[in-house]
């Protein structure tokens, strides 16, 4: 179903907004995953400042361009969704990465760490480096 061009335009503005708020922006490819399991990811993202929103890739590339970020145009082939984190990103980045474990319909393609272009492997070796960091300062000193 073809969008309106105002509508378009409304969509644009609100994602460029949440673009330039946003911490770390993951792209995933949705395809496969059940409406009740893209509730239950945003519920979950919901308490550590995330939202898992659904755009056509060409209104995200326009917001990505009108925000000044990489519109990462390689990774935004076929569905995708958009993983937006306000402030500090470690939590809901892990959270969304073990979704996609579990669910495996959802593949995490790349995004952004700040300004930084990640591929979607970059984004499990931050939740990994960050869950092994936290276990060493757990450990007890000998």
């Amino acid at each position: 179903m073809a969008i309106s061009r105002e509508k378009k335009e409304k969509v644009v503005a609100e994602l460029k907004e949440l673009l330039a708020q946003s911490s770390a922006v993951v792209i995933s490819d949705y395809r496969g995953l059940t409406g009740q399991q893209m509730a239950q990811l945003r519920r979950r993202l919901r308490p550590m400042n995330g939202k898992f929103i659904v755009a056509k890739n060409s209104l995200i590339v326009r917001s990505l361009q009108e925000a000044g970020h990489p519109t990462l145009e390689d990774m935004l082939q076929g569905p995708s969704a958009l993983g937006l984190f306000f402030g500090d990103y470690a939590q809901p980045l892990r959270e969304m990465t073990e979704f996609s474990r579990e669910a495996e319909a959802l593949r995490i393609k790349g995004g952004l760490l700040g300004d930084r272009n990640r591929d979607g492997d970059s984004f499990g070796y931050v939740v990994d480096r960050d869950r092994e960091q936290a276990r060493l300062a757990r450990a007890p000193e000998h």
